[in-house]
């Protein structure tokens, strides 16, 4: 049981408390480093192991051969893995023993030269061996498209150009694009290109003209590279760099790219191609495919190092598709079938590295350039699936916009994947521990997704959850709601399987647990907790989203205004035992009611923002008699003002006039000057207006040039004065002071709050 207890502290009191520094999500005059990290083996067999690896769990691989002369065998292999297969490498006459032992239970595709003796080897270990090849690689080429289904378009590329196929592999995968080999004179069997868009790779030597085809191409493969990428649209928030030469890296390395639609860039090994750093944003991550051989330290420091080129302009980053046509769920491809709906929920803008989550609809708008086959309704901003196709669709937020391709397919979803993940992080986990509960540690709870053959989470209710051994570990799956939530309780020391069954009794996916009655707590950690979904988070409080919830310990009521914290109790192995939620808990407040306590029964507990001041959350374990102390800070400022640039003044020597033209930056226009020079809390594209006759400063949500309903007030300029002066400072800031000769004193420029708190103040001095 949990019991609780408010303090009050005065204004001069001081909490004595081990307090956990965290850092701000938004830090004042800092911007997100780029960071660097590795993927790699001994060799191209294990480097392409250890890229499968960070994919994640999958029920589907590629088998590839490793061998220099069988690389154009496999040109065509990413769009079929998709954003749901690893490739795994082999010798074509020979299977490695660590590839082998990853392949086993999966079912295989086995690409082009790979022996018949290998191929053998994996029939007997995989749960389905699929052999796609055919007696050239043209042929090997054809049986591997004519796996894809739905395709939105395809990319043709020369006869012997891996480098051209691997830049497109990644956007393909991730767009559902075939990658189409030409003939040896650069011809291509019309047949074969599939889709409503044609892209030509390479130069007219290698791919010959195709009438209405984009032809996207360099003077050399590295150039070739770097028009794919500037061409096509990428998500740079991490972008994986590989050796063009050599080139086999890249070709594991596409669906790990996939899964976050990342280019590949290619580099000789001493040089990038420097157009990629101006695409780079704060905080982005460079991953390198293969070890210091194929991709150099000096290159991947040089990128780091140098980082983003053009940081300060407001971008949008990111933005959330959810598709609500039935159960509402948010979309991680960009393929939409014909009939469904979907919506751009809330977008992502950055300035300065800083990020801020827009998710009033009302604050952008969406549109297609295809309504034929990617319409948008004009009122509610619905996408609607017309016909087979690719749209481009432009999100605009005040003066910035991004584009992204929209596929539009026949035929309905098929589950083709279930996953399991922690329920707490929402990260894919391969197996699960769990400990026998007690008193004190509660039962596992993971969540099972069903994916489609675009990626797509499916709904959880068809899907059948079941323990084979109930002795050792029960499931409850009374309550599998759309988050395919699954309670998972151990009975007995050993291991036992969750089985994963369709609506028509197949078996789609398995989980092995392994049940422990190691119950003793050796170690607890005190942390803020912040719910992985939006759905998780209305468990906690309701109606709320994650971006409710603060990653820090600064709330804004007027933004995150709740902080959540747990205790996690953990074995001596390591294993978590769950929350405690057995201790008594203090809130000393710098005054009355700064904060209010929600305990949601299961060790979360939430605080809610009620006014500015300070908080101090302790917790103290009845068992053990650990203290838990954190000190949280509540604001209030939301989208407000976070500091003035304010022209320099100097006293004047003259009868002049001082107004908002004199501390301001401004630009005229025929309705409200806008206002340069001001910083916000949360960064916004739109302009910054003054209205002169009350010096109230806003945002111009609608555009129009005028404050208005629809229009953020962010604040107000107060033009004052202290002394002697023959004119009176009004509101208007426009008209502002005069000042002339006899006038002694000061005239001050104050940059308030709307709820009248200065914020920032310049002022001059006059003696005339």
């Amino acid at each position: 049981m949990i019991e609780a207890r408010f303090f009050r502290k005065g204004a001069l009191g001081v909490l004595a408390a081990v307090t956990i520094m965290l850092m701000s999500l938004f830090p004042a005059q800092m911007t997100a480093a780029t960071t660097s990290s590795r993927l790699a083996g001994n060799d191209r067999i294990s480097t392409a192991t250890a890229i499968a690896d960070a994919f994640g769990a999958a029920d589907t691989v590629i088998l590839a051969a490793a061998d220099n002369a069988n690389l154009v065998d496999s040109l065509a292999v990413a769009p079929l893995a998709g954003k749901v297969s690893p490739i795994y490498l082999t010798s074509k006459n020979s299977l490695d023993a660590t590839v082998k032992a990853k392949i086993t239970g999966k079912n295989v595709f086995v690409i082009g030269a790979i022996s018949d003796a290998v191929f053998a080897q994996v029939q007997q270990v995989a749960y389905s061996a699929t052999r796609l090849s055919g007696p050239n690689r043209l042929a090997t080429n054809d049986a591997i498209n004519a796996r894809l289904s739905n395709v939105a378009g395809t990319f043709v590329v020369g006869y012997n150009a891996i480098a051209d196929a691997l830049s497109v592999a990644s956007y393909a995968a991730a767009n559902n694009y075939a990658i189409v080999l030409a003939n040896p004179d650069g011809s291509v069997d019309s047949r074969k290109l599939l889709g409503s868009k044609i892209y030509l790779v390479g130069g007219p030597a290698l791919v010959k003209n195709i009438s209405g085809a984009t032809r996207l191409s360099g003077a050399d493969r590295f150039a070739t590279n770097a028009a794919v990428i500037n061409s096509l649209n990428f998500n740079f928030e991490t972008v994986y760099l590989a050796n063009g030469l050599s080139l086999v890296d890249a070709l594991a390395g596409s669906p790990l790219a996939a899964k976050t639609a990342s280019p590949i860039i290619i580099t000789d090994n001493n040089t990038v191609n420097q157009t990629f750093n101006s695409k780079l944003p704060d905080g982005g991550k460079v991953v390198a495919l293969g070890g210091t051989g194929a991709v150099s330290n000096t290159i991947l420091n040089r990128i780091t190092a140098q980082g983003p080129q053009n940081p300060q302009g407001p971008q949008i980053t990111d933005y959330v598709l959810t598709n609500n046509t039935g159960i509402e769920f948010d979309q991680y491809s960009k393929t939409l079938v014909i009939g469904e709906t979907a919506y751009i929920k809330s977008i992502t803008v950055t300035t300065d590295g800083e990020k801020s989550e827009v998710t009033d609809t009302d604050d952008f708008s969406v549109k297609s350039d295809n309504s034929g086959i990617v319409s948008v309704d004009s009122d509610t901003g619905y996408l609607t699936a017309q016909s087979p196709g690719t749209a481009r669709i432009t999100i605009t937020y005040g003066s910035i916009s991004k584009q992204f391709n929209l596929t539009v397919v026949n035929g309905e979803r098929e589950l083709t994947k279930i996953q399991f993940k922690d329920f707490d992080t929402d990260k894919v986990i391969t197996s699960l521990k769990t400990i026998i509960p007690d008193s004190l540690v509660k039962a596992s709870v993971i969540r099972i997704e069903g994916l489609d053959q675009y990626g797509d989470r499916m709904p959880s209710e068809s899907l059948d959850c079941r323990s084979t051994n109930d002795n050792i570990m029960s499931l409850d799956t009374s309550i599998v709601p759309s988050d395919g939530r699954v309670v998972v309780t151990g009975n007995d020391t050993g291991i036992a399987f969750i089985s994963v069954y369709d609506s028509n009794n197949i078996k789609r996916g398995s989980l092995t647990v392994t049940v422990s009655d190691n119950s003793n707590i050796a170690s607890m950690s005190f942390g803020i907790y912040r719910p992985a979904r939006d759905e998780d988070c209305e468990k906690l409080i309701y109606n709320t989203k994650q971006s409710d919830f603060s990653a820090d310990a600064t709330i804004d009521i007027l933004a995150d205004k709740y902080v959540a914290f747990r205790v996690s109790q953990y074995n001596d192995e390591g294993d978590y035992l769950g929350a405690d939620t057995t201790g008594t808990i203090e809130i000393r407040e710098s005054s009355s009611d700064v904060v209010r306590l929600t305990d949601n029964g299961e060790g979360v507990f939430i605080l809610e923002g009620l006014k500015v001041g300070t908080a101090t959350f302790i917790f103290k374990d009845d068992e053990s008699g650990r203290t838990y102390t954190q000190k949280i800070t509540v604001i209030k400022q939301g989208t407000g003002i976070k500091s003035v640039s304010f022209k320099s003044l100097t006293s004047p020597s003259y009868p002049r006039t001082f107004n908002y033209k004199s501390v301001l930056n401004y630009t005229e226009t025929s309705n409200d000057p806008i206002i340069t020079g001001i910083t916000l809390y949360s960064p916004s594209s739109y302009s910054i207006r003054l209205q002169t006759y009350d010096g109230r400063l806003y945002l111009d949500k609608d555009g129009d040039g005028s404050y208005s309903y629809d229009d953020t007030e962010l604040g107000y300029l107060e033009i004052s004065t202290s002394g002697d002066f023959s004119d009176y400072a009004g509101v208007n800031v426009e008209d502002g002071i005069r000042v002339t000769n006899g006038d002694s004193g000061t005239v001050y420029f104050k940059i308030k709050s709307p709820d009248d708190k200065v914020i920032q103040t310049t002022y001059v001095m006059v003696d005339l």
